[in-house]
């Protein structure tokens, strides 16, 4: 996809993030991810860090976050950490995606997507994120609330005629 993905995949030491690199792809404008909200903010090996605010859009019928969008801010930020864990040249696409939700959020209310890889191999990937709502308020910066636990399983595809 790029090299900086490359870059950050051999560079950074297993389990930092460093943040999103200037010289990264840009979000185009339009896709998903730019009407949603979600904003890329730290990668690392196997690692990605995403961020967003509830806002009208993204609730249903009761004023609750609609599930779907937590499902799109997880999938989205595994996709990150998966660019900066294939080897250079090889491409991936989701096989199995899972979805525990553990709470609702609201209106105005940031949530957090912590992705990490948990198997790594030649063939496929398994990743888990972590999506939380950041404190507000009096609660103290560590007290994050788990809104919903995603895993995904890539498929790691070699390059064309491997």
């Amino acid at each position: 996809m790029s090299d900086v993905f490359g870059r950050i995949r051999d560079e950074v030491p297993a389990g930092e993030l460093v943040p999103w690199p200037t010289e990264a792809p840009t979000l185009p404008e339009g896709a998903i991810f730019d009407v949603l909200g979600i904003r890329p903010t730290h990668l690392g090996r196997g690692t990605a860090r995403a961020e967003m605010v509830i806002a009208p859009q993204h609730l249903n019928q009761r004023g609750l976050l609609q599930g779907g969008v937590l499902v799109t801010l997880a999938d989205a930020t595994a996709g990150w950490a998966s660019y900066c864990l294939v080897p250079d040249g090889h491409a991936f696409t989701t096989l199995e995606m899972h979805t525990n939700l553990l709470g609702g959020a609201r209106l105005g209310d940031p949530l957090v997507a912590i992705a990490r890889t948990v198997h790594a191999g030649r063939r496929t990937a398994v990743l888990a994120v972590e999506v939380m709502q950041e404190a507000q308020g009096d609660r103290p910066p560590t007290d994050r609330r788990l809104t919903a636990m995603f895993t995904c399983t890539q498929m790691i595809l070699p390059p064309a005629g491997a």
